[in-house]
């Protein structure tokens, strides 16, 4: 069957294989990456995928997934660096806010997911 395939499609490029996207192209995406997870904060949200992103952004998973990973270190590290950041001005600006409260507003699934994320950045 392979092969029939292969004989009836011709071979497949592999993903790597393809072109490289123009750099303008590269800071047209990070620009609306950055719009949609920062400016309109969807970090926020505590379910946020990448398919979520990319149909925010207009533009295919593979291409932002890649973009992310290579200028920000991965979608959940990208995430999640912005949520600790968020609980640590939330706190600043809101002091009588248990740190539970931030937590939650920054879109941290649950304090032990918190608590391993700025482990885990921490070491990067």
């Amino acid at each position: 069957m392979h092969t029939f395939l292969t004989h009836l499609y011709g071979t497949v490029a592999p993903a790597q294989a393809r072109r490289p996207l123009p750099k303008k192209k590269q800071a047209e995406m990070l620009a609306a990456i950055r719009e949609v997870v920062e400016g309109q904060q969807a970090f926020l949200e505590a379910h946020l995928t990448l398919q979520d992103v990319a149909d925010r952004c207009g533009y295919g998973r593979t291409y932002i997934s890649t973009l992310i990973k290579e200028e920000m270190g991965g979608f959940y590290a990208y995430v999640n660096r912005l949520r600790l950041a968020y609980v640590e001005e939330y706190l600043q600006a809101h002091p009588e806010a248990t740190l539970g409260e931030a937590i939650d507003m920054a879109g941290f699934g649950s304090r032990p997911t918190y608590y391993h994320m700025r482990q885990k950045l921490a070491q990067e």
